[in-house]
């Protein structure tokens, strides 16, 4: 009978220590997950910030094109109104030479 009632308090002992032992498992596997949810939270809004870096990347890439081709134009155009200011200094220096040469 003593035995027994050992027997039956270990085994209730050791009853409680497991149960204990799964409480604290339970609540560092909640405190891990709450740990990795602020981790994801934290990835996310870094990936976030990450994509918005690159969309103003791309943006700034575009307006930095349109502006170089701006730029070209204007050389283009600048280039041809020199030719044409040339071309026409030419041309008064040649009427210039040729009334010279009436008088």
């Amino acid at each position: 009978q003593l035995n027994n009632e050992w027997k039956s308090k270990l085994q209730e002992e050791d009853h409680e220590r497991q149960k204990h032992a799964a409480e604290k498992l339970k609540e560092a596997l909640e405190r891990q997950a709450s740990e990795h949810e602020a981790n994801l939270k934290d990835v996310e809004a870094a990936l976030q910030r990450r994509f918005l870096q690159s969309q103003q990347l791309l943006k700034d890439e575009l307006e930095l094109g349109r502006d170089q081709s701006i730029i070209d134009t204007t050389r283009s155009q600048q280039q041809a109104l020199q030719e044409v200011v040339e071309a026409a200094q030419a041309q008064k220096q040649a009427f210039e030479a040729e009334l010279a040469d009436q008088r």
